[in-house]
């Protein structure tokens, strides 16, 4: 079983499905960090640590897709949506005004800009532990694409949330069920 080397963007190292014995007993990883850094004020601590686990595969659920939302004239859609002991979410922003809703927003003061980034899903329910992903525009501003890998430790209804005060809000409901 081999991962990717993660990179500076907090998405999580995907690893090719386990085989063998691994794949009914577990597989052991063992990550050696050398150094942790924050990425919000990008100061680092060097240390020396080493973490030992056993990888277990659990079939992920497949979440039927919600119907997509228009906002300032963009289409929020949601293109995939897996769930097991993590939720894996991709969406995409389409349409003519989405380099406006860009600019107008990064036009905005960082205090009133700060948590309301009208690309990012805000995903809330019974508990959700933690969330990280990442999304790109496209070389012409047409297009958002983007991806949230979230631990939900509980099953349940659980509310996505597109758009921001500038543009308006929309939102759809879906139901992660019990692993």
């Amino acid at each position: 079983m081999r991962g990717g080397t993660p990179s500076g963007d907090q998405r999580p190292v995907i690893f090719s499905p386990l085989v063998g014995p691994a794949a009914q007993y577990g597989a052991r990883l063992t990550l050696h960090v050398l150094g942790l850094g924050n990425v919000g004020t990008g100061q680092a601590i060097g240390g020396d640590w080493t973490l030992h686990a056993t990888l277990f595969e659990h079939p992920a659920h497949v979440i039927p897709l919600p119907a997509p939302v228009t906002i300032a004239g963009n289409v929020y859609a949601i293109t995939s949506i897996r769930s097991g002991a993590v939720l894996q979410l991709r969406w995409t922003v389409t349409g003519p005004n989405v380099g406006r809703v860009w600019t107008d927003w990064m036009a905005l003061p960082e205090p009133i800009r700060a948590g309301q980034d009208p690309f990012w899903p805000k995903l809330s329910g019974p508990s959700v532990v933690s969330e990280n992903g990442g999304y790109g525009i496209n070389h012409g501003m047409t297009e958002v694409s983007g991806e949230i890998t979230a631990l939900l430790p509980s099953p349940g209804q659980y509310k996505i949330e597109f758009g921001s005060p500038v543009i308006g809000f929309a939102s759809r409901t879906i139901e992660v069920p019990t692993r």
